[in-house]
């Protein structure tokens, strides 16, 4: 092998292989001598494409998720009950005694029974139309019968559930879930008062 075919072979293998990193000169002293073998280390790096991320770009409004239980009778088993959320309560009481208001509340169940529900809207500025799941989970610790589960749906819905789902919404397209409690009391069964925890998980995938 004469010099010139050594150099166009590593030529040839610095343009096939990236990343040669053993620069040397190699001759065959011997042009007489069988072929001889010359080993360049290399290094091969796996490239793999990842696509742009699509990020999710919505708003999202509520008010306080915050409830106040009124009843009136047995603590463990009031005979009347109405729930509110707390900001409505705390206008309509407007600086009312709350015994006052509370009596007040009972006597005229009908005219507050539709003050519990609270509204979450969803503004969906991404390019892309999103599907978004709305789920309800219980986070309190304190184990009691007929606890104060909270349930939602999408506004669309007569029903109410543990989960609702919006579908496509569009760029700039809003939409609404409700949510409200469902239980008859929030007491444990020795009698106490106990505070019920709980969360909203809403989950965004992109709409196909």
């Amino acid at each position: 092998m004469t010099k010139k075919k050594i150099l166009i072979g590593l030529l040839l293998v610095f343009v096939a292989i990236p990343n040669v990193y053993a620069s040397n000169t190699y001759t065959n002293d011997d042009v007489t001598s069988l072929p001889s073998n010359y080993s360049v280390n290399t290094t091969y790096e796996a490239g793999t494409y990842i696509p742009p991320i699509e990020a999710y770009n919505v708003d999202l409004e509520w008010d306080d998720l915050h409830w106040i239980f009124i009843y009136s009778g047995e603590i463990t088993n009031p005979s009347t009950k109405i729930w509110m959320t707390k900001a409505e309560y705390e206008s309509l009481r407007n600086g009312t005694d709350p015994n006052e208001f509370n009596f007040n509340i009972i006597n005229n169940i009908n005219q507050y029974k539709n003050h519990d529900e609270v509204q979450i809207m969803v503004t969906n500025h991404s390019d892309f139309a999103v599907n978004i799941l709305a789920s309800i989970e219980q986070k309190s610790e304190t184990n009691y019968t007929n606890s104060a589960s909270l349930k939602i749906n999408d506004m669309n819905s007569s029903t109410w559930d543990d989960s609702a789902q919006i579908s496509g919404l569009i760029h700039e397209g809003n939409g609404y879930f409700k949510i409200k409690p469902q239980a008859s009391r929030f007491v444990n069964d020795s009698g106490t008062t106990v505070n019920v925890n709980g969360e909203v998980k809403l989950t965004f995938t992109k709409s196909s």
